[in-house]
C-alpha cells in the first residue's frame, strides 16, 4: 500500500502545472480558416449575443458544461496563433493544425475553476491573452488576468478596481489602452450598492494596469446611451469604436480625440444585419477598410467596405471633463429649487386657510389602497406558481422573459417582481408573511424553488380578487 501511495504522490507532483490534453477537430469554416491563415494580429474580435430563436448551440469547441449551459466562445488572434476562450471559465484552446475539412484545437490551459468571469473582456496585449472583469458570485469584478506560459491565469494588480462587463459597457481596445463608457452598476453585496450612477468615460492603461476617469458622457449624446440591440465594432484602423444603435444609426466614437462622428451611409446596418435575410452577426472584426463578419445561421464569412471618410463630425464631444462648467445643469438646479420653494409656500398657505377634513383623509386612504392592488401580470405570476405547486428559478426566469438575459439582470428583475407582490400582500392583509416564499431545491441545495402555502393563498383569495385561486 505504501509504495502505491508514493507512486500516486510522484504522479501528482509531475502533473503539477501541466495542461489538460484535450484536442478537438472541428469543421473548417470560412471564418476559422481565414483567421488561421491570416498572418497578422487583430486588435479585437467582437462576439455578439444571439438574436432571435436559434436552436443549435452557438459553439466552435463542442463543450457542454451541464445543466443546459453551453458557454459562449470568444476568439482572439495574435502573433502566436488563433485562440478560442470559453466564457465563464479559464479554458483556452489554440488552433494547432488544419486539413481539407477540419481545424484542430488543443487545450493549452491547466485551470480548474470557473464561474467568476462571465461576460469578461477578452483580448490580446503584446501577444499575451488577457481576461478583464466579468460577473460571478454576485459580483462584477475589475480584475486584469494574464495567461501565463505555464497554462495558468495570473492576476495583474490594478490601482483601482472598476467593474467590467462587455454586456453593459461600450469599449474601444487601442494598442496600449482600453477606453469605455461606464453604465450604472449595482454591487449586490451592498445595500443600495450603486457603483456608478452617472455615465462616465474611463481609460484602462494596460502598460501599468492603472485606471483614469476622463469625464462624464455629454448629455447631448443620448443616442449612444441605449445599448439595447446595439452592436459595437472595434475599429482600430479608424482610431475608435463603431457603434450601431438599435434604430440603425451608425457612429464612430473617437475616445482619444473626444469626438463623435456619424456615418453618412445609412446602409451600414443593412450590410451587417440584412434587410430581408436576418444574418444575426456572430463574430465581427475590422481589417483596414473592410468589416468582416460571420452569421449564426450560416457559416460563411461576409464582408463589406467601410471607410473613415464615410463619417462626418457631429459637432459635440463624447464626454465633458469634471472641471467643465455645466451651465445647463446649473440652470436646471436653479429652476428645481425655485419650484420646490414655491410649492412649499403654496402648501403652507393652504394649511393656514383650510383644515385636513375627514373627507380628504378618506380620499387619500382609498388612493393608497388602490395603488396596492395586484395588476394583471402579478396575478398571472401568482396563478402560475399555484398551478405548478412549486417552481424553479429557471421556470420563473422563463415566465418573466429573462431566459436570455445575464445572471445579474435575471436576479434583479426576479427579486424586484417578487418583492413588489409580497409588499402588496402584506399591505392588503396586514400581515408580516410573504405570499411568495422560497425553499431549497431537493435536487440541488444551491438553488431555490418558489411556492405559496395554503394559509397565505386563503388570505389572498379573501381579498376578493377576480383571480381567486385554489391549490
Amino acid at each position: 500500500m505504501r509504495p502505491f501511495l508514493l507512486l500516486l504522490f510522484f504522479v501528482a507532483c509531475t502533473m503539477k502545472n501541466k495542461t489538460f490534453s484535450q484536442v478537438y477537430k472541428v469543421k473548417r469554416t470560412e471564418l476559422l480558416e481565414y483567421l488561421y491563415r491570416y498572418e497578422k494580429p487583430i486588435s479585437f474580435i467582437t462576439k455578439t449575443s444571439k438574436v432571435g430563436n436559434i436552436q443549435k448551440p452557438d459553439q466552435i469547441i463542442p463543450v457542454y458544461q451541464g445543466n443546459g449551459w453551453y458557454p459562449q466562445q470568444k476568439i482572439v488572434k495574435n502573433n502566436k496563433g488563433l485562440y478560442v476562450l470559453l466564457d465563464g471559465t479559464g479554458q483556452v484552446y489554440r488552433a494547432s493544425g488544419i486539413s481539407d475539412s477540419l481545424i484542430e484545437f488543443s487545450r493549452v490551459d491547466s485551470t480548474f475553476f470557473f464561474g467568476y468571469n462571465f461576460d469578461a473582456l477578452t483580448l490580446s496585449y503584446k501577444d499575451t491573452l488577457l481576461s478583464i472583469g466579468g460577473y460571478g458570485y454576485w459580483h462584477t469584478n475589475g480584475q486584469i488576468r494574464a495567461f501565463g506560459n505555464g497554462g495558468e491565469w495570473l492576476l495583474k494588480p490594478v490601482d483601482k478596481e472598476v467593474p467590467v462587463t462587455v454586456n453593459e459597457q461600450i469599449f474601444f481596445v487601442d494598442t496600449n489602452s482600453i477606453y469605455r463608457i461606464n453604465f450604472p452598476y449595482k454591487n449586490e453585496a451592498l445595500k443600495n450598492g450603486i457603483y456608478n450612477n452617472k455615465l462616465t468615460i474611463g481609460k484602462i492603461d494596460l502598460s501599468n494596469q492603472t485606471y483614469k476617469e476622463l469625464g462624464f458622457l455629454n448629455s447631448s449624446n443620448n443616442k449612444i446611451q441605449d445599448t439595447k440591440n446595439s452592436i459595437v465594432i472595434n475599429a482600430a484602423n479608424f482610431g475608435g469604436a463603431i457603434f450601431l444603435s438599435g434604430n440603425k444609426d451608425c457612429y464612430l466614437l473617437d475616445f482619444k480625440n473626444n469626438m463623435i462622428y456619424k456615418n453618412k451611409n445609412t446602409k451600414v446596418f443593412d450590410n451587417l444585419i440584412g434587410r430581408k435575410t436576418n444574418y444575426n452577426p456572430r463574430y465581427i472584426f475590422q481589417i483596414d477598410d473592410t468589416i468582416f463578419f460571420s452569421s449564426h445561421e450560416t457559416e460563411k464569412l461576409n464582408k463589406f467596405i467601410l471607410k473613415r471618410d464615410d463619417f462626418e463630425e457631429e459637432g459635440s464631444p463624447i464626454y465633458k471633463t469634471s472641471n467643465e462648467i455645466n451651465y445647463t445643469l446649473i440652470t436646471q438646479i436653479i429652476i428645481t429649487i425655485i419650484t420646490i420653494v414655491s410649492l412649499v409656500l403654496l402648501l403652507d398657505n393652504r394649511g393656514k386657510t383650510s383644515s385636513n377634513s375627514l373627507e380628504n383623509q378618506e380620499i387619500i386612504r382609498i388612493t393608497d389602497i388602490s395603488s396596492t392592488l395586484f395588476d394583471q401580470f402579478e396575478t398571472e405570476i401568482i396563478s402560475f406558481i399555484v398551478k405548478e405547486k412549486e417552481i424553479s428559478v429557471d421556470q420563473l426566469n422563463s415566465f418573466l422573459g429573462l431566459s436570455k438575459k445575464t445572471f445579474e439582470i435575471q436576479k434583479k428583475v426576479r427579486n424586484e417582481t417578487i418583492n413588489k407582490i409580497n409588499a402588496k400582500f402584506k399591505k392588503n392583509t396586514n400581515t408580516d408573511s410573504d405570499l411568495i416564499e422560497r425553499t431549497r431545491s431537493e435536487i440541488d441545495k444551491r438553488f431555490f424553488n418558489y411556492f405559496i402555502n395554503q394559509h397565505n393563498l386563503d388570505k389572498y383569495n379573501a381579498l376578493g380578487n377576480a383571480h381567486s385561486l385554489n391549490t
